[in-house]
């Protein structure tokens, strides 16, 4: 197989590209759990996908393809990885299964374009420090009519503490599917 060139960094993007755009062209990619989006993955997991990515690169240091990434993103359960070049994604691509996880583990790799894109919200709740997830959704349901609230799900709690004396939770709500 012939070595493609890496992308010229002065070569001017394609017309309609954002610079953005053109320095992503070569590849973002997902790493997400089989069952994506009803199963999510958490931060350890997510670092441990992350590590189990860097062993195999240390291991392969004679390997004829030497991966290069512009950027790793943890989202809200999924990995977003940006190859700098097509080789590195087809590499990543084929170094999936060698990735030592967790036991039970089961991830996949698809495109960034083929990636499901959630809504996700970001309310403010306060004087709910002491609810549960379920109680929030609970009120949530209870101020709204909209038939899909029953598919959301709360991402994550982040307690903002004494906002006008009373504590505050800053809360991501996605839609399950």
């Amino acid at each position: 197989m012939a070595k493609q060139p890496l992308p010229n960094p002065r070569k001017r993007p394609k017309a309609g590209d954002s610079p953005k755009r053109a320095r992503h062209r070569c590849g973002k990619v997902c790493v997400i759990p089989s069952g994506y989006p009803k199963v999510l993955l958490s931060t350890k997991e997510l670092s441990a996908v992350q590590e189990a990515i860097l062993d195999v690169i240390r291991t392969q240091r004679q390997g004829a393809v030497k991966p290069s990434f512009t950027g790793c993103t943890f989202r809200p359960g999924w990995l977003l990885i940006s190859c700098a070049n097509r080789e590195t994604a087809d590499w990543l691509k084929a170094a999936m299964p060698k990735l030592k996880l967790w036991p039970g583990a089961k991830v996949e790799l698809v495109a960034d374009a083929d990636m499901p894109k959630p809504q996700v919200y970001i309310g403010h709740f306060p004087k709910t420090e002491k609810y549960s997830n379920e109680d929030i959704l609970q009120l949530l349901e209870g101020q709204n009519s909209a038939p899909w609230l029953g598919d959301w799900r709360i991402l994550n709690r982040v307690d903002r503490g004494n906002i006008l004396n009373s504590r505050s939770l800053w809360i991501p709500i996605g839609r399950k599917a």
